[in-house]
Formats: structure tokens, sequence, C-alpha cells
């Protein structure tokens, strides 16, 4: 549940950052993956995300405000990383 909070929480900045060109985004998702310590509490050591815009918006302002959600925004991630799990995440920008 945690780690699908992560997801949603930063898929929101995302989409909300794109409000003025929400006409042009088609889709938005991310895929996430965790790895988790192998001893108990079995916390996340590292956290892969990916995610893919479908529509006309300008891969750089998505970029920003991928790095402005890990940075700022996203509570859930936030206190993820500040735990100590790495963070690393890709985009794919489909036409």
């Amino acid at each position: 549940m945690v780690i699908h909070a992560h997801a949603a929480c930063s898929l929101i900045d995302v989409i909300d950052g794109l409000k003025h060109r929400a006409d042009n985004v088609e889709d938005a998702t991310v895929e996430i993956e965790v790895e988790m310590a192998e001893d108990a509490p079995k916390v996340f050591t590292h956290v892969r995300m990916n995610y893919i815009i479908k529509g006309d918006v300008p891969e750089a302002l998505v970029r920003r405000l991928i790095e402005g959600s890990h940075e700022r925004y996203c509570r859930v991630g936030i206190m993820i990383t500040r735990s100590g799990a790495s963070l690393e995440w890709t985009l794919e920008m489909v036409d």
C-alpha cells in the first residue's frame, strides 16, 4: 500500500503540473518496483519508477515536474527516501 501511495502521489504531482496542457495528455502512468531489506523489518532499500506519458507535452517540463515531486511535493516518497531508500526514475514519452 505504501509503495502504491508513493506512485500515486508522484503521478498526481506530474498530472497537476500539466493541468494547463491537460488536453494534450492522452495517458499518464507510472510503473514502480522496490527492493527490500532481507532481514526484518523488511524496509524499502531501493525504489525504481518508470513514468510513461503519452501526448504532446514538452519532455523537459515533465522531467522538471517529476524532479519537483521527488524533491519537494510527494510526502510519501520523501518519507521513503529520507528513511534511507535510494530512488531512481526514468521517463518514456510516447507520441
